[in-house]
């Protein structure tokens, strides 16, 4: 069992990496509360700020549509004074126009001066709502993740509502993309002075902003020790996922420690089919990064007797440079103690040896295998100078296993 504390570091280290990483289209997303210091005053948060926002908003969305449909319910609105005038006699007479027109000749066919009351909902805080909505639509109809992804269809979801909310007589006469701090510091002050008639849903509505414009860095006073909430899958599956983000995070961080440099993105998202999601360079040296890919390793040598397709093997974060075989990395998010035996994954990467063997530029094979443990461990097997597997076991509150993951990563480069 991994504790609460371990997976909350595991997430804290990988999450800017991680909101890249699209979902497919049957997974369910949910409310995962995050911590904020871990995109807030780094410059991952730059690179990926676009992938944050939406995620956030898509998280956000919901508590929006909640305080809109309640606004809707029972907004604020003042009225307007109309003269007008018509045959029928309808509404308040307008005495003092209707005694200067006796002394006119008569009109045919005859109207009658009227006042009309009218019931109008533009107000400045249902103007601040109008133009949430209006904006928020915006950046949802501006689709971060690729089509046919949940992240995509959740998007989607969420603009259709508020499109239907938008055509609410409240929202639509006031319709913007966007709204003024003139109406939000107006809807302040009549919240504050209980002026609207249904201060809740409005006060909700200020709260939501505030907490939109704090952690979005557009006003000052923004606490980033609390926790905000993104828009990601919660399942136990999932956290399979995220420790193999993490351990791309690793790789990344570990080739910059040794010398190597890149000016990937590492946007999951957009990584392409088959190629590399990063390069590394360093004295005219190139080292490719592959995110759950076959490619590095080739095409297996066990075919299948029926169709004659090779048996495939797609490895979590694998290392490929010219003139040697590639290190394959095997995220397990599985607890490790010390004495607990890692012999069948030790075989299963030995496995993708014997199957890629033929693939490779020279006969060797290199594996390192990465278990969170309550210890830093390392256990090494090799076969002659090109081949070692390790076994390494992570304390994520050690600095130690950065020191053995370095030494791995430099082993393989022969640095």
């Amino acid at each position: 069992m991994i504790a609460p504390s371990i997976k909350a570091l595991i997430l804290e280290q990988c999450l800017p990496i991680l909101i890249t990483k699209s979902s497919d289209k049957n997974v369910v997303m949910d409310r995962m509360s995050v911590p904020a210091t871990a995109m807030t005053g780094d410059e991952q948060l730059q690179k990926y700020q676009e992938e944050f926002v939406h995620r956030r908003l898509l998280a956000e969305v919901p508590d929006l549509i909640k305080i809109l449909q309640d606004i809707g319910q029972k907004a604020s609105w003042q009225n307007r004074l109309e003269h007008r005038r018509d045959q029928m006699l309808r509404g308040r007479l307008d005495v003092s126009q209707y005694i200067r027109d006796k002394r006119r000749p008569v009109e045919r066919p005859r109207t009658f001066p009227l006042i009309i009351q009218e019931r109008q909902f533009d107000t400045p805080e249902n103007r601040l709502a109008a133009g949430v909505l209006g904006s928020v639509r915006l950046m949802l109809a501006n689709e971060v993740f690729p089509t046919n992804t949940a992240e995509s269809i959740l998007a989607r979801s969420h603009f259709r509502t508020l499109t239907k909310y938008s055509r609410n007589d409240v929202f639509s006469a006031g319709r913007k993309s966007s709204f003024t701090r003139k109406d939000l510091a107006l809807a302040r002050f009549r919240v504050a002075r209980r002026m609207t008639g249904n201060d809740g849903p409005y006060r909700q509505l200020l709260d939501w902003i505030d907490d939109w414009l704090s952690l979005a860095g557009l006003s000052d006073g923004s606490d980033n020790d609390r926790a905000l909430d993104l828009a990601l899958p919660s399942s136990d599956a999932y956290w399979e996922k995220i420790f193999e983000v993490w351990c791309l995070e690793q790789v990344r961080a570990s080739l910059i420690r040794v010398g190597w440099a890149t000016e990937s993105s590492f946007r999951l998202h957009a990584a392409r089919n088959t190629g590399p999601i990063a390069q590394f360079t360093k004295n005219q040296q190139v080292v490719d990064v592959y995110f759950q890919r076959q490619a590095p390793m080739g095409k297996g040598r066990w075919l299948d007797v029926s169709t004659q397709n090779a048996l495939v093997g797609i490895i979590d974060v694998a290392l490929s440079r010219p003139g040697t075989a590639p290190l394959l990395i095997d995220a397990k998010f599985r607890f490790k103690v010390l004495k607990a035996s890692t012999s069948e994954e030790q075989y299963k990467m030995l496995g993708y040896a014997e199957n890629f063997a033929h693939s490779q530029p020279s006969s060797g094979s290199f594996g390192l295998l990465v278990f969170p443990s309550d210890i830093v461990d390392r256990k090494s097997y090799s076969r002659g100078e090109f081949s070692r597997l390790t076994t390494l076991r992570t304390d994520l509150r050690s600095d130690l296993f950065a020191a053995y993951f370095d030494e791995e990563i430099k082993s393989w480069l022969k640095d």
